[in-house]
């Protein structure tokens, strides 16, 4: 329940995640009142808070390598200023239920955005280039933290998913389920350097060669591995688990899925350098059982209950109450 409550004040709060909802805009656009950017209930959403909130969430889209076009920024405002909306309706319903958040809970918050910091310069830093400081950072996590509470007993609490809902989920999605053919195995791997000529190439080579002759002979795998191979799963005799396809390079994900187990291949070449691959263990293709995958299940359909009755209840609040918008397309 407690990552579920995270998730959805975030989304909410417009902190985290941008675009919670798409909520139908009901009243008019009208003239902007200056730094007003709207009014909910007569309580005002500054242009100063919409910007730095537009600025947060373009930044970290950029960041992610999702930059917004500069043609769509006008869309951004206008979905961000719905989830300040939403937002701003959520705290008023958890100050009527009276829901009051103590300073020792906004302080143990505070600690904990700051220790994700390697210190306090770089804290700081964060501070200037989100444009904002202590004080209104303090008073964002008193925001999340009344509207967490006041979901959390209004909805969160609320929500059941019955066994009947996880196994009729489990059976009207088969493909969800499927576990795709997977391999285990061990390597030894000398790295070349891309950099490296021919004569290099073929020094390493050889080295490797040497190697597979000594394993011929009958020395240990993984002996061997962890006096030679370069590959950090030296200190496990090579051992990288099981892997499935698509997930290693195409030459070693070939070679591996080839051999038959306790099966060895000869010297194979890849980006990172040269390889002798030992496959110790395969599984193939199978589907995980109701047993296995239910808790799963119950979490994602628990999830989207939520998500599905905080967008009911927040289209409820905003039909009750009287919202203006200010927000043109200059701005």
């Amino acid at each position: 329940m407690k990552r579920s409550k995270c998730m959805w004040l975030g989304l909410l709060t417009l902190l985290i995640i941008p675009f919670f909802v798409a909520l139908s805009v009901s009243s008019a656009e009208k003239k902007p009142a200056q730094d007003k950017m709207a009014t909910v209930n007569g309580n005002t959403i500054a242009k100063k808070e919409l910007d730095r909130q537009v600025a947060m969430i373009l930044r970290e889209l950029a960041n992610k390598g999702n930059p917004v076009d500069e043609s769509k920024i006008g869309d951004v405002k206008k979905d961000v200023l719905e989830g300040l909306i939403n937002r701003e309706l959520l705290i008023q319903q958890g100050k009527k239920k009276g829901i009051k958040i103590q300073e020792k809970a906004v302080s143990d918050r505070l600690q904990s955005v700051k220790g994700r910091f390697p210190n306090e310069e770089e804290y700081k830093k964060a501070l200037i280039k989100n444009k904002t400081d202590e004080k209104t950072l303090k008073t964002d996590i008193e925001k999340e933290l009344m509207i967490e509470e006041f979901l959390s007993k209004e909805i969160m609490q609320k929500v059941n998913v019955s066994p009947e809902e996880v196994k009729t989920y489990y059976d009207s999605h088969p493909e969800s389920f499927k576990r795709p053919e997977q391999v285990r195995a061990s390597h030894i791997l000398l790295k070349v350097d891309p950099k490296a000529d021919q004569a290099q190439k073929a020094k390493i080579k050889k080295d490797l060669v040497n190697i597979h002759k000594k394993l011929k002979k009958g020395e240990d795998f993984a002996a061997l591995a962890k006096q030679y191979s370069q590959c950090p799963s030296n200190e496990k005799g090579g051992d990288i688990g099981f892997f499935g396809k698509g997930q290693t390079a195409k030459a070693f994900e070939e070679t591996a899925f080839s051999l038959k187990p306790n099966k060895m291949s000869g010297v194979i070449e890849t980006e990172f350098g040269y390889h002798i691959v030992k496959v110790t263990e395969k599984k193939p293709e199978s589907t995980a059982s109701l047993d296995e995958t239910k808790d799963g299940i119950l979490k994602h359909l628990k999830e989207v209950k939520i998500r599905n009755d905080i967008t009911k209840y927040v289209e409820e609040l905003k039909k009750k109450a009287k919202i203006e918008r200010f927000l043109t397309e200059a701005k």
